[in-house]
């Protein structure tokens, strides 16, 4: 059987980049750096604990030495795991299966993208899941024995796979909804007024939190764990907290009442100013997210309800999409314009936030975050049409880009693009996913990836190899009704080769189909058509319609045979 996930099409082929997060809430957007980054040395990792009187006002109960981890954060210098299916099943439910046949979920176009952006995002770190999980084995939501050990202490990440994938699990929490619309940014007092509240209440309290801590220009997020408070006296207290980039060392954050701001020293050495993490009642960059919201199912805001409505499988509540995600690996400037003319994003390397509902998060790594490549993610109001800019107009070399648009039910995914220094490509996409324009200025070979959701099957298509010359444009089509996949290429004056994958997951069929096909060619300014619905299975052939000069007629027609194992092997 010719069963395989068109991601694993994508390795196969090369293609895929790799590249924590009574007060006001806020939920202000996160203003990440723009400005290249350059790699700093490292903190020796000899801390010592804080001089604590250990006599707290307010405290959990929680002790770094015996209820943190014995290892470090970590990123993916390891072959760790992160998310799986199910993983994704156990954060949204079945509604992110196409198919549940006999047991096993086949994801859904989009939640494979999802998770892949997702796992290739934790590349920087995992902080947020450790400060999460550490939690949840104090309050007994969770149980060492199940991961290998009788305590957190004894745990280890070499080899558990069982514990990788949770702590995955729990930073993925910081993306999705209850939970990121739960987090709290306000000023220091504010923040110190939440966790004495609670934590009066010693092991018995009501609720325990995760802190995040960003510069002021947004980035280096991490996230850590606030387990106790000392009133040091004249207005200024100490956040005990568990750093996951020390293991098992009593740190803290030091709060001042009378100027309203506090700092946080990630470095073991106070000299390192770089290194500084400080804030006052403007920034707002001190932040804490409620656990509690992390236990809830998670909002699953890029899955198809109408889709998932009908194949009345599941009787799970409903989900409310509001939102085009966008991700963005890479060190392109991104700015998003809207047909208005409004922007949000970056024009000039300067915030612009213009687009009425559209906002942004920047997510929490706590490994080398000065020397990490990471781009926000962006979210769109639905409905909303626009245009994408890739801008390398600051970069000194080429960067390797990829840009992917997440909906509810659909995907569009342009990567493998080689951005160089004053290069500016743009991206057109319809607010339903269904049409996707990509111009370069300077020439560029993208692969670009659509998959969608409809009733009876979910799809994807792959364009791999697609050459545009300077100015070139590739469009991209997707007629559902009449089951058209459509492509067409203006601004090019030679002949085009690529190579196209499609896959298919049909509702009432346990199966996953593939098909391929290398060296299609496509005349300047053709259009061709690829008639999707025709397919009958594995080892049949698709017709591909050939409109010379893109003139509205068909002028002939090829029958496209099914390379898969080819590619496959």
């Amino acid at each position: 059987m010719k069963r395989r996930f068109i991601w694993l099409f994508l390795l196969l082929f090369g293609l895929l980049s790799l590249s924590c997060g009574g007060a006001k809430q806020t939920n202000k957007p996160a203003e990440p750096a723009k400005t290249p980054r350059v790699a700093q040395e490292q903190p020796e990792k000899s801390a010592k604990d804080v001089t604590s009187s250990g006599r707290y006002v307010a405290d959990l109960g929680f002790r770094p030495k015996s209820n943190s981890f014995s290892f470090e954060n970590y990123g993916d210098e390891g072959n760790y795991r992160n998310l799986t299916v199910a993983e994704m099943q156990r954060l949204f439910g079945d509604k992110v299966c196409a198919n549940k046949k006999k047991g096993k979920c086949i994801l859904t176009a989009a939640a494979k993208e999802w998770m892949k952006e997702a796992n290739e995002s934790m590349a920087g770190g995992h902080c947020e899941g450790m400060a999460v999980t550490s939690l949840l084995f104090y309050t007994k939501k969770l149980d060492p024995n199940d991961f290998g050990a009788e305590s957190v202490p004894d745990l280890e990440l070499e080899g558990n796979n069982k514990l990788q994938r949770e702590i995955a699990y729990w930073w993925a929490t910081q993306m999705t909804n209850p939970t990121m619309d739960s987090e709290i940014a306000a000023t220091p007092s504010q923040i110190l007024d939440v966790l004495l509240k609670q934590y009066r209440a010693g092991a018995k309290a009501p609720e325990s939190y995760t802190i995040g801590i960003f510069k002021r220009d947004w980035s280096g997020g991490h996230a850590i764990t606030p387990y106790a408070v000392e009133d040091q006296g004249k207005g200024i207290f100490w956040i005990m907290v568990y750093d996951n980039n020390y293991p098992q060392i009593v740190r803290k954050i030091e709060v001042n009442r009378n100027k309203n701001t506090w700092s946080y020293q990630a470095s073991t050495n106070p000299k390192e100013e770089s290194e500084l993490y400080e804030g006052d009642a403007g920034t707002q960059t001190l932040t804490i997210v409620p656990t509690s919201k992390r236990l809830r199912q998670q909002v699953c805001g890029f899955c198809n309800q109408e889709a998932k409505n009908a194949q009345n499988t599941r009787g799970q509540k409903e989900d409310k999409a509001e939102f085009n995600e966008i991700w963005v690996s890479g060190q392109a400037d991104l700015l998003i314009t809207d047909e208005q003319g409004r922007r949000y994003g970056f024009a000039d390397g300067k915030p612009v936030k213009e687009i009425p509902g559209a906002k942004v998060k920047t997510f929490k790594f706590g490994v080398d975050v000065w020397d990490l490549d990471s781009e926000p993610t962006y979210y769109v109001p639905l409905g909303v049409k626009f245009r994408m800019t890739l801008d390398g107009s600051r970069l000194k070399k080429v960067s390797k880009v990829e840009i992917a648009m997440i909906g509810p039910g659909y995907v569009l995914d342009v990567f493998d693009i080689q951005l160089k220094p004053n290069q500016k490509d743009t991206l057109d996409v319809s607010p339903d996913g269904n049409q996707l324009s990509y111009k370069t200025t300077v020439g560029e070979t993208p692969n670009i990836l659509v998959g969608f959701e409809t009733l009876v099957a979910d799809y994807s298509f792959l364009l791999k190899g697609f050459a545009l010359e300077p100015g070139g444009t590739v469009n991209v089509v997707l007629n559902v009704p009449k089951g058209r996949f459509i492509v067409n290429t203006v601004g090019n004056k030679q002949v085009g080769k690529y190579s196209l994958l499609m896959d298919r997951v049909d509702i009432d069929s346990e199966d996953e189909l593939i098909f391929g096909h290398d060296g299609i060619e496509l005349q300047p300014n053709d259009t061709a058509h690829l008639l999707f619905r025709r397919w009958r299975g594995n080892g049949g052939t698709v017709p591909l319609e050939v409109d010379h000069g893109s003139d509205g007629s068909i002028d002939k027609t090829i029958e496209l045979t099914d390379m898969t194992d080819e590619f496959s092997e």
